[in-house]
């Protein structure tokens, strides 16, 4: 199986330290499965829809720029979909946002026909996965209902096909979690990837 590990660093160094962790358990329990497995590193990337990108969004060739292009190529050709982020003001961080607005374009995510109706585009995709790192509480995540994971496990799941399976790996209070419990989460991420 294919699988493509998107990674968002985050702004915060105790945070980033378990995003990166939480990448290589998967990245690592994957590859021992023997699945060809592909990391995409957000650092540095442009989360900015340039004005070229928005003219050529809507028409034939949406994917006007080469790494953007390269990314969306990775994305079909994957059976698999992973991100690992940490939260940014209680959503996705501008790098993952951004790569979504520019990446996941018609013809990659969508497919919109004659009528402008949107099919679905993602249909390659056998397992979508979500591992967040949440420097907020349970409680407060669910107060402004998640709006990663609605994005990740709504709007993308919407873009796959019906048997889409999908999980979600949270660490929630991460900037108060102590080293036993970052480890029953990278353990816990482990077990989970050695499934797929």
């Amino acid at each position: 199986m294919k699988l493509l590990v998107v990674v968002a660093p985050s702004g915060n160094p105790r945070l980033e330290t378990m995003v990166r962790a939480a990448a290589r358990a998967a990245e690592d329990s994957l590859g021992a499965k023997g699945h060809h497995v592909t990391v995409v590193d957000l650092h540095g990337f442009s989360p900015v829809l340039t004005a070229r990108e928005r003219r050529a969004y809507e028409t034939e060739q949406p994917l006007v720029d080469d790494v953007v292009a390269r990314y969306a190529a990775a994305v079909k050709a994957s059976d698999a979909l992973l991100f690992v982020y940490a939260t940014s003001l209680a959503s996705l961080p501008p790098e993952l946002k951004g790569w979504f607005d520019r990446v996941l374009v018609p013809g990659v995510s969508f497919i919109l026909d004659e009528s402008r109706r949107a099919r679905r585009g993602l249909t390659n995709l056998d397992h979508l996965v979500g591992i967040a790192v949440y420097d907020s509480t349970w409680l407060d995540t669910k107060r402004v209902r998640d709006p990663g994971r609605r994005i990740i496990m709504r709007v993308l799941r919407g873009c796959g096909r019906l048997t889409l399976r999908t999980s979600w790996l949270p660490l929630y209070s991460a900037a108060r979690a102590d080293d036993a419990r970052v480890q029953q989460f990278v353990s816990r991420i482990e077990k989970r990837m050695a499934k797929l």
